[in-house]
C-alpha cells in the first residue's frame, strides 16, 4: 500500500476525538481496518509515533509470533438495559474474559464490547461482586492479549508517589493512556452496588485527569502491571479518584473459578 494512501488513512483515523460519527463511525473504523496492511500498518507506526502506546503498557505485549496481531487488553464496555446505556472500560485476564466494574453492567440485557481493532463483540457478564464492585465478562470471539495482574500486596505493587497509566479507553476501542499518582492507600467505607451495606475496604487513592467512562479502566504501574481498576472518582477533591487493588480482582476471580472455566455461562443479575 503506498505511503500517500495511508496518510490519507492516518487522516481518517486521527480526524476526532469526539463520539465517532461519518467517516469516523464504526462502520468506516471497519473498512479502515480492512483496509491496512501489513505495509501500512509499518508506514504508520514510522509515520505517527505518537499512536503508540507508552513502554507500561508495551510490557503487556504479545509473547510469540502470531499471523494475526491479537487485540489489545484494554477495550471499551457499553452496555444497555435497567431503563439506560452506560459507558465504562474493561481489560482482558484471559483472551475471551474481561474484569471491569460491576455498577454499570449488573442486570443489563445487552452488552458490547469493543475492542483496540474497533470490532464490535457481544459479550454477557459471568460473575459479579456487588460488595468489590467488580464483574467479569465473557466475550466469545475476542481474543485478547491477557493483562499481567500485579499478584503480590507486600512489598506494594503500588506505593505512595509511585505513577503510571490509567488505560482508559474511548467508545470506538482507541486506547487513552491518562497518567497518574497514587496519593495513598486509603480504607474506604464503599455501598454495594445495591446500596443494601456498606463495606470497609482498602483501596488506591489516586491523582489522575479521570471522565465520565472511565470506570473499569486498568491501572497500569511503571513495570506494565495492573496493580488496580478504577471505581469511582471522588465527590470532594477533584482529580482524584478510587481503585480496586489488584489482589482483590484476582481474589474475586479465584472464588468463582472464573479462571479455570472455559464455557462460561451467562449470570442472571439485577440492575442497581
Amino acid at each position: 500500500m503506498s505511503p500517500r494512501i495511508c496518510r490519507r488513512l492516518l487522516g481518517l483515523a486521527q480526524g476526532s476525538t469526539e463520539e465517532p460519527h461519518g467517516a469516523y463511525s464504526q462502520d468506516g473504523m471497519n473498512k479502515l481496518s480492512s483496509l491496512v496492511g501489513l505495509r501500512c500498518r509499518r508506514f504508520l507506526l514510522k509515520a505517527a509515533p505518537a499512536l503508540l502506546v507508552s513502554a507500561a503498557v508495551l510490557a503487556l505485549a504479545v509473547h510469540g509470533a502470531h499471523s494475526e496481531p491479537p487485540a489489545s487488553p484494554f477495550v471499551s464496555v457499553k452496555a444497555t438495559g435497567c431503563g439506560g446505556r452506560s459507558l465504562s472500560v474493561g481489560f482482558a485476564v484471559t483472551p475471551e474474559l474481561l474484569v471491569t466494574t460491576a455498577h454499570p453492567v449488573a442486570g443489563r440485557q445487552w452488552i458490547v464490547v469493543t475492542d483496540s481493532e474497533g470490532h464490535l463483540l457481544n459479550g454477557f457478564v459471568v460473575g459479579v461482586d456487588p460488595v468489590r464492585d467488580i464483574a467479569a465478562i465473557r466475550v466469545p470471539g475476542l481474543s485478547a492479549v491477557p493483562a499481567t495482574l500485579a499478584a503480590q500486596d507486600v512489598p506494594p505493587p503500588a506505593p505512595a508517589s509511585s505513577r503510571g497509566v490509567v488505560a482508559a479507553v474511548r467508545p470506538d476501542g482507541f486506547l487513552l493512556e491518562k497518567p497518574y499518582e497514587v496519593l495513598r492507600l486509603v480504607r474506604a467505607h464503599v455501598d454495594d452496588i445495591y446500596f443494601t451495606s456498606r463495606s470497609p475496604r482498602q483501596a488506591l487513592n489516586l491523582k489522575f485527569a479521570g471522565t465520565e467512562g472511565d470506570s473499569g479502566a486498568a491501572v497500569v504501574n511503571e513495570s506494565g502491571k495492573v496493580v488496580g481498576m478504577l471505581f469511582a472518582m471522588s465527590q470532594d477533591r477533584m482529580g482524584t479518584g478510587y481503585a480496586t487493588r489488584s489482589v482483590e480482582i484476582l481474589d474475586f476471580l479465584d472464588e468463582d473459578d472464573l479462571l479455570a472455566e472455559e464455557d462460561l455461562l451467562p449470570l442472571q443479575t439485577d440492575c442497581p
